[in-house]
């Protein structure tokens, strides 16, 4: 049995899979450096974050209508509900195409400030520095403030060396609420399910996770209560650890 999850960062281009980024691209005409899915999938090895940055500009220059946003939003919603997601706030990058003179790059820090911005925003900032391990987390915690941490887009981002050096489980202790989400779940081959996992095999319970996105969530009462009682109907027995074998390692 699935158990629920609630998701509160995820980019919606960075949802797009390796075959529908194709069949999108070929339908508006838009070249790519790869004909087929496996060669797509071969550019989400990074070398670094400009690259990343590069091959988020091809899946966001290759969306040119409606009708490609929905198919995203749509396949998205199918995909994430497949793992148990009740609940989803995702965004499409507020940006304009390269070919109108604005650099994904300059666009993304323009967004988030850089990458430096992106690790305080997803909680990894709190290891960089003794008195920010000691002040950030309490700081975060009596403001009750919901932090979104995506633990494998930390670690192919290279925002941590490896999962088991990830601060989440420092965030939890220190009382800070974390929800776990996948932040570009198509580019750095992760899902809600593995993000989850990831999370438990560091010693957060899938449970906490979803309390932390259910006072994270940006919804009406009504929604609040219908979310509360899935978490409550709940057989949290099903949420077992199993993660796979390469989050753990450097």
């Amino acid at each position: 049995m699935i158990y629920p999850k609630i998701e509160l960062h995820v980019h919606l281009e960075g949802t797009v899979r390796a075959g529908t980024l194709l069949q999108i691209a070929r339908r508006n005409g838009v070249g790519l450096p790869a004909d087929s899915a496996e060669g797509l999938a071969d550019l989400y090895q990074y070398r670094d974050f400009r690259h990343f940055i590069e091959v988020w500009g091809l899946t966001t220059c290759a969306l040119r209508t409606a009708d490609d946003f929905r198919q995203v939003v749509v396949d998205y919603a199918a995909e994430a509900a497949s793992h148990g997601a009740v609940y989803l706030e995702g965004i499409f990058t507020p940006a304009e195409p390269v070919g109108r003179g604005a650099a994904w790059d300059e666009v993304f820090e323009g967004y988030c400030d850089g990458a430096q911005k992106a690790r305080e925003l997803h909680g990894v900032h709190v290891r960089l520095a003794p008195e920010i391990a000691r002040g950030y987390p309490i700081e975060t915690a009596a403001r009750g403030v919901v932090l979104d941490v995506t633990p494998i887009s930390n670690l192919r981002t290279g925002a941590v060396a490896s999962l088991a050096e990830h601060p989440l489980p420092e965030l939890v202790t220190a009382g800070v609420s974390c929800s776990v989400s996948t932040d570009d779940p198509a580019m750095f081959g992760t899902d809600l399910t593995a993000d989850y996992a990831a999370a438990a095999s560091l010693g957060v319970d899938p449970v906490s996770c979803y309390l932390a996105g259910l006072r994270g969530a940006l919804c009406d009462e009504p929604t609040r209560d219908l979310l509360r009682r899935a978490g409550d109907d709940a057989d949290w027995s099903a949420a077992a650890v199993t993660s796979p074998n390469y989050l753990a390692t450097p």
